[in-house]
């Protein structure tokens, strides 16, 4: 008898051993199939590299995930010299993620690659392949920078803080890093001398007895390092314990104190009105909402401005509020009254808006000190987590009360660097998805130059080779740019010994093209009334633009970015009573238009 169906072509002879050998190969696979079916299966369907762009001695490789697999697939990355026969024996690189960056690889000279998939029951076979030269041309301009955290630098006496700070300059100098992002301004004190606010606890007597922030200065210039201040605007204190400033010249008594109505003005508000005394991570979060939190905060970086001579200022993700909307009594009134002049309906889009706002004024008034001054912002990174399947899980911008992407469409920041701080092998939150997320999603054509971690949530993430990486994926991207979290994290002879492999030509920072001469200027002054008292939410408008503007709490109105020509502008203070005024623009000024209106 010769069986037909799926085992057809068995030929089970008659009798004794053939027999029972034959049996006991069909009893085998029938528990093979039931017990261990899988295993029988092919390897994963695998289309293989979809992707690859050369960067300076470096190749970033993409692909899409393979399907059919039987739990975690790893993706092998295998490598042959130029025209020849890929080495399938070792693969270089073993990585789960969607994509990886090949370095130490020879400018100009030609690399095959391929890349594989393979599970539990082996590795697929796919034989595309993709020739690929890096290239060998440094960019002349591109962004190299590390934030420096007020924790990593002014504690102790002002010998140390002095050579620490030398220290500091002198190694990301020797690395081929060009910027530092210095963190001056942390929760409503000061870490440099300001008749405004009171010094920081952190800062011992004798550091305050001179000016550590202008000494970091020089330090910078001495080391052909541009300096960009980094300023915390929208906490006013912390306190795990709890606990109150200690200096009752501090903001907080004035504008986040919730044990009065008159002094809880300036505090996040829950949904039920209540002030919102301890956010998380024991946060004092201000609401935007309140124009006399936004002029008080625009006038201390107006101080830091006229005291010294930065290239930059810079915004962290504690730019906003991650509490929830606040409900606070003065952006309610302005809500349902003149403080919303495009008639938004939604009030959490509202008090989104305000911060917009808030850092349109702040924008204007320093870009009228310095045009070329850079303005930046570090936002959370992962923008928009409904963008990216299977991050829904994660926090984004809106969880943080931001909308950094609105920003720089709007032109009122010149620079993002998001805080992409997780690694490239992780399946996700992945660095390398998440540098392409930010960048497919900019209408701006404002610059991204991602930020990433040294410590990865806790796990190192070394200088050499994860950050290598990091550095040749923007190169790859045309990001020009890349600030790495934070200088502590690393040793001075880790970055001196990892600086030549990712910086080893010397580059100048690159200038945005919108800031380049002769692209644009601005129109900015101070609404009056009869009697010459400031008037705030005076509605403003200009030619050419759907937006409305608001006058602030001292008067103070900026409209940014507007191209050299003639305009007019108007100005109301109630609905239906309209003064105008020509314009001309200039590029490169700021135009003061001081206006009175009834």
């Amino acid at each position: 008898m010769v069986p037909s169906g799926p085992f057809h072509g068995w030929n089970i002879i008659r009798g004794g051993n053939a027999m029972r050998l034959q049996l006991y190969r069909l009893v085998f696979l029938v528990l093979c199939i039931t017990f261990h079916g899988p295993l029988l299966m092919a390897a994963p369907s695998f289309s293989g590299v979809e992707e690859a762009l050369p960067a300076p001695g470096a190749v970033y490789l993409r692909w899409n995930a393979a399907s059919g697999a039987q739990g975690t697939v790893t993706y092998n990355v295998y490598t042959g010299n130029g025209n020849n026969a890929v080495d399938y024996s070792t693969p270089v690189a073993s990585v789960k993620s969607p994509d990886w960056v090949l370095t130490d690889l020879r400018p100009g000279t030609p690399v095959t690659v391929a890349v594989r998939a393979a599970d539990s029951r082996g590795e697929d076979r796919n034989t595309k392949t993709i020739r690929v030269v890096p290239t060998n041309a440094f960019p002349e301009a591109e962004w190299r920078a590390s934030w420096v955290t007020r924790f990593e630098w002014a504690s102790g006496s002002r010998d140390q803080i002095e050579q620490r700070l030398s220290t500091i300059f002198s190694t990301l100098s020797d690395a081929g890093l060009n910027a530092v992002v210095f963190q001056v301004r942390g929760q409503g004190d000061t870490l440099y001398p300001s008749p405004r606010e009171p010094w920081s606890p952190m800062l011992s007597e004798t550091a305050r007895s001179f000016d550590p922030v202008k000494f970091a200065i020089d330090r910078a210039r001495e080391n052909n390092v541009e300096f960009h201040a980094w300023m915390n605007l929208s906490t006013i204190w912390q306190s795990g314990p709890k606990n109150p400033p200690g200096d009752r010249n501090h903001p907080f008594f004035r504008m986040a104190d919730a044990s009065s109505p008159r002094t809880s003005q300036g505090l996040v508000h829950d949904r039920q009105g209540k002030p919102v005394q301890w956010g998380k991570d024991g946060y004092v979060w201000l609401t935007h909402g309140n124009p006399r939190v936004n002029t008080y905060l625009r006038q201390q970086v107006r101080y830091f401005l006229d005291t010294y001579e930065v290239q930059g200022l810079h915004w962290d993700d504690r730019t906003g509020n991650p509490n929830g909307v606040s409900r606070d009594p003065v952006s309610v009134a302005r809500f349902n009254g003149m403080g919303n002049p495009m008639r938004m309906e939604d009030f959490e889009a509202w008090q989104l808006d305000q911060l917009t706002r808030f850092l349109s004024d702040v924008y204007t008034m320093a870009k009228a000190k310095n045009p070329r001054l850079l303005i930046s912002a570090s936002p959370f990174g992962i923008a928009d987590r409904t963008r990216i399947p299977g991050y829904n899980r994660y926090s984004d911008c809106k969880q943080f009360g931001v909308e950094p992407e609105r920003w720089l469409h709007l032109g009122v920041l010149d620079v993002l660097m998001p805080q992409i701080y997780w690694a490239m092998p992780d399946p996700g939150p992945h660095y390398g998805t998440l540098v392409r997320d930010w960048v497919a999603h900019n209408r701006s054509g404002r610059p991204i130059w991602p930020g990433s971690n040294l410590r990865e949530f806790g796990s190192a993430q070394p200088l050499d080779p994860v950050q290598v990486r990091y550095v040749a994926l923007s190169r790859a991207l045309g990001l020009n740019g890349n600030q790495f979290y934070s200088w502590s994290a690393a040793r001075p002879e880790q970055w001196r010994a990892a600086g030549p492999k990712m910086y080893p030509r010397p580059a100048k920072v690159p200038v945005p093209d919108h800031m380049r001469p002769g692209q644009t200027g601005q129109v900015m002054g101070t609404v009056t009334d009869r009697e010459g008292k400031p008037v705030v939410d005076c509605w403003i408008r200009i030619d050419g633009r759907n937006y409305t503007y608001l006058s602030c709490a001292d008067g103070f109105y900026g409209i940014p970015n507007l191209r050299p020509g003639e305009y007019k502008v108007q100005f109301a203070r109630t609905r239906g009573n309209v003064v105008t005024r020509p314009v001309t623009v200039v590029a490169d000024r700021t135009v003061t238009l001081d206006i009175s209106v009834d």
